[in-house]
């Protein structure tokens, strides 16, 4: 008898957590139907102050006109809320409010998440690109007597892809961590003698500099400036200090300009 009360409780309990999940689902998607259609009226009223102003949207005709506000306004409504601000949607006056400015301002709202996606896929090629930069750093180094010619080209190319990946995506962990394994890049290359060296290193420092990297660009400076001089070295000198120059980094245009 108790197991059998038992059984019908735990029944009941399934069935109550069903039921909540699916009520709560329907009322999910009534309040997102509800920031659409807030997005929707602000589309139309976005046509409207078109029109007020003398405007007209595109060579659409009346009808299509209004129609293609209200949908591209209705697209913008929920991305806005959803996507672009994340908006706190248990207050659903302000969360409305706001899909209706976001379907009056459409336009904006679809830049604004077309440059998050960008940033976020920037962001991934900048991890991905530091974590190949360490990887080939890596191999160079413990290969320095020989390590290959096409190896150190790729270093060099992976280091900067990481660097400008890392500047577009506007995320200073990004940028520190490219630049972390840049500077792991510059050391591997101190190691070899490969006669692309010099030329991978300046091409590193010309990343660094075009990307706001002036401490990582001075690290690539004093590589080249170690050792004995070659005429290697002294033209990659040279490109380092012509960039810099251009992009009035006057530290580094100094440190290249110095006699090695």
């Amino acid at each position: 008898m108790k197991g059998a009360t038992q059984k019908a409780r735990r029944t009941l309990d399934s069935a109550d957590a069903t039921k909540v999940v699916t009520m709560d689902n329907e009322n999910n998607t009534r309040q997102a139907l509800t920031i659409v259609g807030g997005g929707a009226v602000g589309g139309g009223l976005s046509w409207l102050f078109t029109i007020a102003g003398g405007g007209h949207l595109g060579n659409l005709s009346t009808l299509p006109a209004i129609l293609t506000s209200i949908v591209l306004g209705a697209g913008a409504g929920f991305i806005g809320v959803y996507v672009v601000a994340n908006s706190d949607r248990r207050d659903l006056v302000r969360c409305l409010a706001f899909a209706v400015l976001c379907g009056f301002a459409w336009r904006v709202v679809y830049e604004g998440g077309e440059s998050m996606l960008s940033k976020r896929q920037f962001g991934s090629e900048a991890a991905a690109g530091s974590a190949r930069t360490e990887s080939l750093a890596q191999e160079v180094t413990t290969n320095t007597a020989a390590p290959t010619q096409a190896k150190v080209v790729a270093l060099a190319a992976a280091s900067s892809d990481s660097l400008n990946a890392a500047s577009k995506a506007g995320d200073p962990q990004a940028k520190e961590k490219a630049a972390q394994a840049s500077a792991k890049a510059l050391d591997a290359l101190a190691t070899t003698t490969q006669p692309e060296a010099a030329e991978s290193v300046a091409h590193i420092a010309t990343a660094a500099v075009l990307n706001d990297q002036p401490a990582l660009a001075l690290r690539a400076v004093n590589n080249l400036k170690s050792g004995p001089p070659t005429a290697a070295k002294t033209k990659a000198l040279l490109q380092i200090e012509s960039i810099a120059r251009q992009k009035n980094v006057i530290a580094v245009t100094q440190a290249a300009r110095a006699k090695q």
